[in-house]
């Protein structure tokens, strides 16, 4: 033997550094992901108000009335620092499950809100 035999309860440094390396990307991407949808979502949500809807989120409704049409800022800002916080603490799998369960989240909002402007106004 060449002295590289190792048990199967270890591995190498070089392959952890491997696999904490691929996860970054995709955490970036999901990031990345968050703070796009939530701008659409401030986008979208202004767009029905304006045409007669009403923002469901209470928290939202809330800022919204504080803020006026710069709520956008205050929601912007807030998301921003969560996904900050979590990206900190990247390293944990409750941290990665948290991003990826905002992303589904403000993707599943992104296409209601879609659907409700399709209703506004009819592309067929």
């Amino acid at each position: 033997m060449d002295g590289m035999c190792c048990t199967l309860q270890t591995r190498p440094a070089w392959i952890e550094t491997l696999f904490a390396d691929r996860i970054k990307p995709l955490m970036f991407f999901m990031a990345v992901l968050i703070l796009s949808l939530n701008v659409t979502d401030a986008f979208f949500t202004q767009i029905i108000i304006a045409h007669g809807g009403w923002e469901v989120n209470p928290i939202a409704r809330a800022a919204l009335d504080v803020f006026g049409d710069h709520f956008w800022l205050w929601k912007h800002g807030v998301v921003s620092l969560a996904v900050i916080m979590l990206s900190n603490y990247i390293h944990l799998r409750m941290a990665r499950v948290c991003l990826a369960v905002a992303a589904c989240m403000y993707s599943g909002v992104t296409v209601w809100h879609l659907i409700l402007i399709d209703s506004l106004y009819p592309f067929l």
